[in-house]
């Protein structure tokens, strides 16, 4: 890659970083987006906000940060086969792979998805939906996303499977469960990261790789698990996510540096292995 089209990469991850930093805590009424100001380091506002009972919105989400990566020559289609397993026993477990479900979804979309692939994707995800009481809310959401993965409308069904996984946490926020909303996020959060690795792994782009320097951003998921240790201590996959955050938060820790290939690598063994906690029972 080029001078000037490093520059340009650059010059789009900061444009991306401003609006994620006007969008942050967007949904929480609490939260005026005229309190929040943009700063190099975009997250460290998020630390100075007390985390409370209320739902913590943290972006960036599974679809941003694959936008900002489809921008390099990064593959991020055909990453992944859509997990349709829905019959998970617990409301957290369910929760994440919901989230987890939407990243894949979204990844799928970047690829050549089969109109097998994109059937499964959308039942799995009214499955999912389903089992945690969103229907009703999820319902104009869920049915819309039906219509445009049967008109093989990717660019729209992309934008549809955000819908359903932003809206997911409001409802849970809305509804007092805290636990659950921040479980969407970080189910997504978590396969993106997994999706982002394999695709760097096989392809390493240095200037691509600054799109996991969220450190930041791992800091506030790292508080808010940790304002519900109980819970957290009684959910064996929750338990284990919160283990190894800090952990991922300083791979991905850098003063405006690429990360390495061997620190990719690292990540992805942990995003691997939190995946098949996610998704099993």
């Amino acid at each position: 890659m080029n001078q000037k089209l490093k520059s340009k990469s650059f010059l789009i991850l900061l444009v991306v970083l401003a609006f994620l930093a006007s969008q942050c805590f967007a949904a929480d009424p609490k939260i005026k987006k005229k309190d929040f100001k943009l700063s190099k380091d975009f997250g460290t506002e998020l630390l100075n906000l007390k985390i409370d009972d209320e739902t913590m919105y943290v972006l960036p989400r599974p679809m941003i940060i694959f936008q900002l990566l489809s921008k390099s020559d990064l593959e991020l289609g055909g990453i992944v086969e859509v997990n349709t397993e829905t019959r998970y026993l617990s409301e957290t477990t369910k929760a994440l792979n919901l989230g987890a479900r939407c990243a894949d979804g979204i990844s799928l979309m970047y690829g050549s998805p089969t109109k097998e692939q994109q059937r499964d994707l959308g039942v799995t995800l009214m499955k999912l939906t389903k089992s945690l009481e969103l229907t009703r809310g999820l319902e104009k959401e869920i049915n819309e996303l039906q219509q445009t993965l049967k008109d093989n409308n990717q660019k729209e069904a992309e934008k549809k499977i955000d819908d359903i996984f932003a809206s997911a946490e409001i409802l849970f926020n809305q509804r007092k469960n805290k636990h659950l909303a921040v479980s969407v996020s970080l189910g997504g959060w978590i396969e993106a990261l997994y999706i982002s690795t394999s695709s760097l792994m096989k392809n390493y782009d240095a200037d691509a790789s600054k799109v996991l320097t969220q450190g930041n951003v791992i800091e506030v998921y790292i508080r808010s698990l940790d304002s519900m240790k109980d819970l957290v201590a009684s959910q064996p996959v929750l338990k284990k996510i919160a283990a190894q955050l800090p952990k991922i938060k300083g791979l991905v820790t850098t003063d405006d540096e690429p990360i390495t290939r061997e620190t990719i690598a690292q990540l992805h063994q942990i995003a691997q292995e939190l995946k098949k906690a996610v998704e099993s029972n």
